[in-house]
């Protein structure tokens, strides 16, 4: 089983293949995310409004009646290697985070792993059962059914996650180790670069636009 010395901000080798370690300022939430595996594929969701957008598609296909896993990239590939990551200027973003974008990246519970909060082996990640959360975290309902995790020390934000897909969980970007994998990640991460979700929510439009814009840009 693999350790983790919470304290401990650096990953050897073997870890930063197959390991990729997260961490809030004051690392009092400090865990890692694993490579998509069998169990990755068990969640069901509704597709995000960053590939799907919900002013424009009809909610049968937001629902994702095929269950498609488009969390892990490449989208189809019999055995994924990365998941997808977006950036997201919705209002309950904006006044959580304080700023107007947050990026999110879209992870199976199963991939979240924990040191649970007596030992130092790591396990899954769980939310919902006050006896087994980790003891850094602090739950936030920003809505009905839309649960919001931040770091009880230093405030960072840790998760998104909602009742109606409890198994898949969005990861806060910014706490994943730059030195590690680049700030983007990007030997883990598949961006989306259609659109910016919820870009119609947008407080600073010339910011979110830009952006966009870029995104699309940067496929070429």
């Amino acid at each position: 089983a693999l350790e983790l010395n919470a304290d401990n901000a650096d990953a050897t080798p073997d870890q930063a293949e197959e390991h990729l370690h997260a961490y809030c300022n004051c690392k009092k939430n400090s865990f890692w995310i694993t490579r998509p595996s069998a169990a990755s594929t068990l969640p069901s969701s509704p597709y995000p409004d960053v590939t799907h957008a919900y002013t424009t598609f009809p909610k049968e296909v937001q629902l994702n009646p095929s269950d498609e896993k488009w969390w892990l990239r490449p989208l189809g590939a019999a055995q994924p290697t990365h998941y997808l990551a977006g950036h997201c200027a919705c209002t309950s973003c904006r006044t959580t985070s304080g700023f107007e974008i947050q990026s999110w990246a879209f992870i199976p519970r199963a991939n979240i792993l924990f040191p649970p909060n007596d030992t130092g082996e790591l396990a899954i990640v769980d939310l919902q059962d006050p006896d087994k959360r980790p003891n850094g975290l602090r739950r936030y309902g920003s809505s009905r059914g839309r649960n919001r995790e931040f770091c009880g020390t230093c405030g960072a934000t840790v998760f998104w996650w909602g009742e109606e897909r409890p198994d898949l969980v969005d990861v806060s970007v910014g706490l994943l180790d730059e030195k590690q994998n680049g700030v983007r990640a990007e030997k883990w991460l598949e961006w989306w670069k259609e659109r910016v979700s919820f870009q119609e929510d947008a407080i600073n439009v010339k910011l979110v636009s830009a952006l966009a814009e870029g995104l699309k840009a940067s496929k070429a």
